[in-house]
């Protein structure tokens, strides 16, 4: 499964201030995997809109971890962090929204997930259409 990438784990909600949100990315293949032209793209589901865009760079080692998150997450070796300088409430917890990961130099998608609810269709850039589906994993809050 060369070139592979999954989004593996979301956490856009949690109790009172939702200071800590992340996005994971995971390399479930045995070779590293470049970033460059990938995007993730958070999209607002009552309305189909992209609402951010965040641009990816470096490489994802052989079972990697890339975490896009702000100040407030650690991550621990050998996993890998981007910041696209959030602080709080950045990722949408409406019902639906959803978070596409795309080739945009390929215009191909990736990997797509829809959380609280499904999103029948998004257009995103590079005429990539996407039906998000259920959603694998996500992480509400920390555990007391």
């Amino acid at each position: 499964m060369q070139g592979h990438l999954v989004i593996n784990e979301v956490d856009y909600d949690m109790p009172s201030t939702d200071n800590a949100e992340l996005i994971e990315i995971y390399n479930p293949s045995s070779s590293p995997v470049s970033l460059a032209g990938k995007q993730v793209l958070l999209v607002n589901g009552a309305n189909g809109a992209i609402y951010a865009t965040i641009n990816l760079t470096g490489t994802i080692a052989a079972n990697g971890y890339l975490v896009i998150a702000g100040p407030n997450v650690a991550v621990a070796p050998p996993a890998v962090k981007l910041d696209p300088g959030w602080t709080s409430d950045r990722i949408q917890n409406g019902a639906p929204d959803g978070i596409a990961l795309i080739d945009n130099t390929a215009h191909t998608l990736i990997d797509a997930l829809s959380y609280e609810g499904s999103m029948t269709a998004v257009n995103v850039p590079g005429g990539v259409d996407v039906v998000f589906g259920k959603l694998r994993h996500v992480r509400l809050s920390e555990p007391a």
